[in-house]
């Protein structure tokens, strides 16, 4: 079974998780990666019970400080969990953060990214 590696951080992109993410899993094994971007309780988790959707396997817990700090804290983790799990498949739900973390990763032709 090919692995996907789902990664969200805020709102939003739970939801897109979610729609998504139930047909997904009858044919991948899907690892979700939680930047932590929103992180309250109301914020965050009450969507993943509300939506049904699994716990994130990985936490990143990025909130708190400006946004060259969450970005480098973001970069730093994504790339550590990429060359872990070395996932089939890259799903990147739509985030102002994430996004920018992938294609600063990408622009390093070696990086983990490469194949995505």
């Amino acid at each position: 079974m090919k692995k996907i590696l789902s990664i969200v951080g805020a709102r939003p992109q739970f939801i897109k998780l979610a729609s998504l993410s139930r047909q997904l899993r009858e044919r991948f094994h899907e690892i979700i990666l939680h930047t932590g971007q929103h992180f309250d309780q109301n914020m965050s988790q009450l969507f993943f019970k509300e939506l049904a959707i699994p716990d994130p396997t990985y936490h990143l817990s990025i909130q708190g400080g400006d946004h060259g700090e969450q970005t480098g804290r973001m970069l730093t983790g994504i790339e550590s969990i990429l060359s872990k799990e070395k996932p089939d498949v890259l799903r990147m739900v739509k985030s102002r953060f994430a996004a920018w973390e992938k294609r600063m990763a990408e622009a390093e032709p070696r990086g983990p990214f490469r194949n995505f």
